[in-house]
């Protein structure tokens, strides 16, 4: 495993204890970075010099998510869930200043600080629906209470991520700069005065009625679909609403926890890896191109967006016909 100090790297702004992930080329948040952020965070919440916390990503984006091949195994460091939860617990104002992408566990980092900031150019998305899971660190609890039903839904069940600007206009995130996120991140760490958790943010429930109908629409409309993440999810967005977070956050380790052992994630770990192969380019491309480096499916650049679907697709057909 990397040196956790290797790969998130601890900074200081005035009051502000930036935490940096740096763990190229996504900033997969393998076992050593969820020591080092643990680490980190436990530093900057021990100093009584520090005010607040700006969490950011290093290179091309914020975190593109899990570290793929830990799944399945005996992981090494700290779960994310508990980490996010550590983040949200935080005495002291939490920030994310989001680039480029922050995506599966990435994104429900994101969720779990305070406060969100996001370069226009960036996307969020939860898509483990694309490898046969629900999201395992609070995802299908803390985006409902944001955004509401119909859109965590949309979100989680497609696996598409949104853009800054409409991750704004939804409330996900809290604004959005043309550049510069990490200065962005650092002035409005000068105004807040106060954590705000998203456990304990209700606007997305705000209609109870209108939360359960997305619900009970979304459920109609997975009849016949054999691939267990999705109804998984309808029910994980429900239980939001129904249970406190605490209680919420159990059931979605329960559902992930069953789900990433069956042959259906299996089979689609197994079409992202062999994806992956197959866009790694050969010698004689590479001495004249960039090679293209991921370690998660929703992270391969535009260009090649038509393989993964490819390979998604085909492995989803086969599994809907057994």
């Amino acid at each position: 495993m990397q040196a956790a100090d290797a790969v998130v790297r601890q900074e200081r702004v005035g009051d502000v204890a930036v935490l940096v992930l740096a763990n190229p080329p996504v900033n997969a948040l393998s076992g050593a970075v969820r020591s080092g952020l643990a680490a980190a965070l436990g530093a900057a919440l021990a100093d009584t010099a520090v005010r607040a916390i700006v969490i950011r990503g290093e290179g091309r984006g914020f975190c593109a998510g899990a570290d793929i091949g830990e799944f399945g195994t005996v992981r090494q460091g700290p779960r994310l869930v508990d980490l996010c939860d550590a983040l949200e617990g935080s005495a002291k104002p939490v920030i994310a200043a989001i680039h480029g992408m922050a995506l599966g566990g990435g994104m429900e980092l994101a969720l779990a600080a305070h406060y969100r900031v996001a370069e226009a150019a960036a996307i969020l998305g939860l898509p483990e629906v694309n490898l046969g899971l629900v999201p395992g660190a609070g995802g299908t609890q803390r985006l409902p209470r944001l955004v509401g039903a119909k859109v965590a839904l949309r979100m989680m069940l497609t696996g598409v991520p949104v853009k800054a600007e409409e991750a704004a206009a939804l409330g996900l995130v809290d604004r959005v700069v043309a550049k510069d996120v990490t200065q962005a991140a650092l002035a409005l760490a000068a105004e807040v005065r106060a954590p705000r958790p998203t456990g304990e943010v209700r606007r997305g429930m705000t209609d109870g009625r209108a939360y359960l109908a997305a619900v009970a629409e979304a459920r109609a409309a997975l009849a016949g679909n054999r691939l267990p993440a999705p109804a998984r999810i309808v029910d994980l967005v429900e239980d939001a609403l129904l249970f406190p977070l605490p209680q919420g956050l159990v059931a979605e380790a329960t559902a992930f926890a069953e789900l990433v052992v069956t042959p259906e994630a299996e089979g689609l770990r197994h079409a992202f890896f062999v994806e992956r192969r197959a866009l790694q380019l050969p010698a004689a491309v590479q001495a004249t191109s960039t090679a293209v480096t991921v370690s998660a499916p929703w992270s391969v650049p535009p260009a090649s967006w038509h393989v993964v679907a490819v390979v998604v697709v085909v492995a989803v057909s086969a599994l809907k016909l057994t």
